[in-house]
């Protein structure tokens, strides 16, 4: 579907997805990123843990959402100066392979002209406000972000957009991201308006 002025206009909030609508990552696919870290670091193996510690972590949580620290808490065989190393270098490479998504900015730049409230939800295990250091670097400045391992709850689900609903008081919000469960068919079943992008 298309994004449209008049969708833009008729909403009182629009909410953004992140990874892959607002910013995109420069790599073939996501876990590239710990293939450049294992190497950056010099650590064999670490990609191949890195995965299979966001795996355990996530079937050990009550919800299934789960922070960056309780990830690399699942990493075994370093030291915790090690750990927190590793966690910034993966920050690191994050920011330097992450880019602006411009047509998405296009949009943005349009709603900030026009003065909308503009908010963020995401899926993700990274704390919003890690989130926000990467999309600022990236030219987006976002007030509210909304991020499911804070919140306890996920977009696929459908309880991240009841709770964001309560937060902002409203839920004539359009929603534009890039997954079609968690960013169009969650969403609308939220009493939202959503665009798969």
């Amino acid at each position: 579907m298309k994004i449209n002025r008049n969708m833009l206009e008729k909403a009182e909030v629009i909410s953004f997805d992140i990874f892959d609508t607002l910013v995109k990552r420069n790599v073939p696919n996501p876990n590239e990123i710990f293939n450049i870290v294992e190497k950056k670091a010099g650590l064999f193996g670490f990609a191949k843990k890195r995965i299979e510690a966001a795996h355990s972590a996530k079937y050990n949580a009550v919800n299934g959402e789960v922070t960056y620290d309780e990830i690399y808490a699942q990493i075994d065989g370093i030291s915790d100066e090690q750990r927190n190393e590793l966690k910034q270098l993966e920050l690191d490479i994050e920011k330097k392979y992450l880019q602006a998504n411009w047509e998405m900015k296009e949009i943005y730049d349009w709603c900030v002209n026009h003065h909308k409230k503009i908010i963020a939800v995401s899926d993700m295990y990274l704390p919003a406000r890690k989130l926000n250091e990467l999309l600022v670097e990236n030219g987006f400045y976002i007030e509210h972000i909304f991020v499911s391992c804070e919140e306890h709850a996920s977009k696929r689900s459908g309880k991240l957009f009841d709770i964001v609903s309560k937060k902002i008081n409203t839920k004539n919000v359009l929603h534009i991201g890039d997954s079609w469960k968690g960013d169009f068919f969650t969403p609308i079943i939220s009493g939202w308006k959503a665009v798969h992008y």
